[in-house]
């Protein structure tokens, strides 16, 4: 019933609305795998209300401006995957902002990034940008302190910019699947690993950090 945290903060995610929890691959979400290549351990959401939520300690995510990363190997199974990975809590207003890294079509635009308590920073991503469908993507996206963003796909640099208004996520966990701010824009698919890191990225990082588990997924192409 949880997702495995690895890090040092062992801090196991709840897994909330998801039918299989035994790797059975018989229901359309929940814990599916052998571990081979052709069929590796992942958790599949099915888009509606499936997620998972980590009540870890504030001082050992990234918030307000710190710097960041996060990185998944996703498996979208829809046009909109949907939302990937974030970090706090968006609800209530007043300030409060979520970071999240989406792969999220909202009127035919599909975003990277959603910020709905600034709209101006929204990532917008077209064509070669956006992770295929059916296929596993390594998505990495990468702040610093001053609001510099830069996104990878696939070990690859595929685009970069900096945000116009300052960056200030406020604490509320981190949640894998689903965004509080709007409610919804649930994931669609699979993940296999996602990974949060309290600082930036280098490019090489990115590259090996995908080149390390590509053999894990079958099709999978690291740049």
């Amino acid at each position: 019933l949880t997702w495995s945290d690895l890090s040092a903060s062992a801090v196991d995610g709840a897994l909330m609305n998801f039918v299989s929890t035994d790797c059975s691959g018989a229901p359309a979400d929940g814990w599916q795998g052998n571990g081979t290549p052709a069929n590796p351990y992942r958790l599949v959401f099915d888009g509606t209300d499936d997620a998972v939520s980590f009540a870890i300690a504030p001082a050992t995510i990234p918030l307000g401006a710190a710097a960041r990363t996060m990185e998944a190997w996703i498996y979208p199974t829809a046009a909109s995957g949907g939302t990937v990975l974030c970090i706090g809590d968006g609800v209530g207003g007043g300030g409060h902002q979520q970071f999240c890294v989406q792969d999220s079509t909202i009127a035919g635009t599909t975003h990277l990034f959603v910020d709905s308590t600034n709209a101006g920073n929204n990532v917008v991503i077209t064509g070669a940008q956006i992770p295929a469908m059916n296929a596993w993507n390594h998505v990495t996206f990468t702040m610093d302190a001053a609001g510099h963003w830069i996104y990878y796909l696939n070990g690859a640099l595929v685009t970069s910019g900096t945000f116009g208004t300052s960056i200030n996520t406020t604490y509320g966990g981190i949640v894998i699947g689903a965004r509080s701010d709007p409610a919804g824009q649930q994931f669609h698919g699979a993940i296999a690993k996602a990974t949060i890191y309290n600082r930036v990225l280098s490019a090489a990082e990115a590259s090996q950090n995908c080149q390390a588990l590509q053999s894990r997924f079958s099709g999978a192409v690291c740049h």
